[in-house]
């Protein structure tokens, strides 16, 4: 939000050279904050086989079948979706972003 907030400053005041280093520095962080979060999600994948033996588990003790966990694969799916539209989303407004800064230098 700061570097929304600096590169509007910088073409409001026609500084177009400050206004694309700020849409390459806004377009690598998103792009660090994408890995990130895919490397998040890969950690939370490794973890539901175990997750789903441990419901299992409880669930035959208590004789319980209710408190089982939803299929995790329709989980990983929206969760992909997620990432792919809200970093890709950021990445295209970034690029845009350095596009009209670039014109207009």
């Amino acid at each position: 939000m700061i570097l929304v907030a600096a590169y509007t400053s910088a073409i409001n005041g026609n500084h177009y050279s400050v206004a694309i280093a700020l849409a390459i520095a806004a377009l690598g962080l998103t792009g660090v904050a994408a890995w990130l979060a895919r490397v998040n999600a890969n950690a939370a994948e490794q973890a539901l086989p175990a997750l789903e033996k441990l419901q299992e588990r409880i669930a035959g003790k208590l004789n319980i079948n209710e408190i089982l966990m939803a299929d995790s694969h329709q989980a990983k799916v929206h969760g992909n979706a997620a990432v792919i539209i809200m970093f890709g989303g950021a990445a295209l407004v970034f690029i845009a972003a350095l596009g009209y800064a670039a014109a207009n230098l």
